[in-house]
């Protein structure tokens, strides 16, 4: 039980370090905005945070991360969308729908444009 609780904690504390990470970087600049994707370096950083978040969580409840994933960094939605899929990407998780392109038109196929002329 204890190991349990430390373990919790653990994971609660390098949450919040992935948070604040995220948001001193998205605030680091206020007169042109955040810089979208965040460094390399500073990325590299918060994965490693949340992949020991990631490990902590599979061990107390199935899906538990995923849920914890999309709580924490829904707030950087609208600032730090590169980033947030480059996160779920190096993660391995399916990022949330709100991050994902808009389906566009299908490219016109090649025969029509040889039909062009």
């Amino acid at each position: 039980v204890d190991y349990e609780i430390s373990s919790q904690r653990k994971a609660k504390e390098f949450q919040l370090q992935a948070f604040l990470r995220l948001l001193i970087t998205a605030l680091a600049s206020p007169e042109i905005g955040p810089v979208d994707p965040i460094p390399e370096e500073t990325l590299e950083e918060i994965v490693q945070l949340l992949g020991v978040v990631a490990f902590a969580s599979s061990h107390m409840e199935m899906g538990g991360f995923q849920v914890t994933l999309h709580g924490v960094l829904k707030f950087f939605t609208p600032l730090l969308p590169k980033t947030l899929l480059e996160i779920y990407d190096r993660l391995e998780i399916d990022p949330p729908k709100c991050l994902l392109p808009a389906p566009t038109e299908a490219p016109m196929s090649l025969d029509a444009d040889s039909d062009v002329g």
